[in-house]
């Protein structure tokens, strides 16, 4: 009858060891580790630049709300200084030869004109002009019914004299006696705006002079649907409820472009600057870290995960090479006994217990020779 190897001297079950599965539980570990740090990272370095985003848009609309803000004034000087002029003496002023042709703005200005107090217009630094009804127009009308002593700003409108598309900054004009005499009209090029945001480098980003009537006044890069278009109600309803600055994120219905946008109120002047990041170009460099990242992260994934395989395999191996040790022990007629360098045996068929007659107590793990010496 064959006798196997006492318990406690190198029976190993069917399957995979202990220390096997133990080594497959750390490795699974380890490579959930490093996708948790992977996703960690990412995460970490998404939101930074999502903040860096909003902090450049941010930024730049302070800084053009800034620059609008300048023209606006610099604008209304020009219209209280030529207002004032023409208080002084009404019936001799004459706009053609105050400003002839645009030097009084530059390029700026396409047309500096004024309106008597019924909207007709008597005088154009372009040129005869008396006769030119414009009291249908918003930016006349509004002075013509409401007392309030006001800089208005038009959205884009036709000339009718220039034939060109301008912004209109109207204010009222006063005789010598202080009455309503009529309307000082400044016509400026919205290109103008365009053109000085275009002189920078911002990719498929964006820049909006808006009114807070919700139209279009200046965009850069330009787009003939944008001026005079009307920005989203839903954008417009952030912008007015807001405060002076605010900030969201919004596609485009003018080119399809998703943008991080910051929008800042131009103080005094019913206006806001709204700066945009293309999504796309913001996390660009995100995006190729990501990819980085994944690409490092199933690599690792494949490593690991073949050295575990080749582990298992390896257990395997150990496993059926013990089992066919122990057979072998078990069916040996010499007894066989092995000692370390301790003085312990490891290993002891149960032949060896017999021919030794050794009791069970010496046959359990952890015996020492001496103690089987002694015996």
């Amino acid at each position: 009858m064959i006798q196997p190897p006492i318990a406690a001297q190198g029976v190993v079950p069917p399957g995979l060891s202990r220390s096997i599965w133990f080594q497959l539980g750390l490795v699974i570990v380890l490579i959930a580790m490093i996708w948790v740090g992977i996703g960690v990272h990412l995460s970490q370095e998404r939101a930074q630049v999502e903040q860096s985003a909003w902090q450049d848009t941010g930024n730049l609309a302070r800084g053009f709300g800034e620059s609008i803000n300048r023209t606006v004034e610099a604008v209304d000087q020009v219209m209280l200084t030529i207002r004032a002029l023409y208080r002084a003496d009404p019936a001799r002023f004459d706009i053609a030869a105050l400003a002839p042709g645009d030097q009084v703005l530059n390029e700026l200005t396409l047309q500096i004109a004024i309106t008597d107090a019924s909207g007709i217009m008597i005088g154009s630094n372009l040129g005869p002009s008396a006769g030119v009804n414009l009291a249908d127009r918003e930016h006349i009308r509004v002075h013509m019914t409401d007392p309030a002593d006001i800089l208005f700003v038009s959205t884009p409108v036709l000339g009718r004299i220039s034939k060109k598309w301008s912004i209109q900054f109207t204010r009222k004009l006063f005789d010598a006696t202080g009455r309503f005499a009529g309307v000082l009209v400044v016509s400026l090029d919205p290109t103008y705006f365009a053109r000085f945001y275009e002189s920078l480098d911002i990719g498929k980003g964006s820049i909006t002079l808006i009114g807070l009537d919700g139209v279009i006044r200046a965009r850069a890069p330009a787009n003939e649907k944008a001026v005079g278009a009307a920005v989203p109600d839903a954008a417009m309803a952030r912008i007015r409820a807001g405060g002076p600055a605010g900030r969201y994120r919004s596609r485009s219905a003018l080119d399809g472009v998703e943008r991080f946008l910051s929008y800042r109120l131009v103080p005094k002047v019913p206006l806001a600057v709204i700066v945009g990041l293309a999504t796309e170009e913001v996390f660009a460099a995100y995006e190729r870290d990501r990819l980085q990242y994944l690409g490092i992260g199933t690599g690792i994934t494949l490593i690991v995960g073949l050295i575990s395989l080749l582990l298992i395999r390896l257990g395997q191996s150990q496993s059926r090479s013990q089992r066919a040790l122990a057979a072998t022990l078990a069916n040996m007629s010499q007894g066989i006994m092995m000692i370390d360098a301790q003085g312990r045996v490891p290993v002891m068929n149960r032949r060896a217990m017999e021919l030794l007659d050794l009791p069970a107590a010496l046959g359990g793990g952890g015996v020492r020779f001496v103690d089987i010496l002694a015996w």
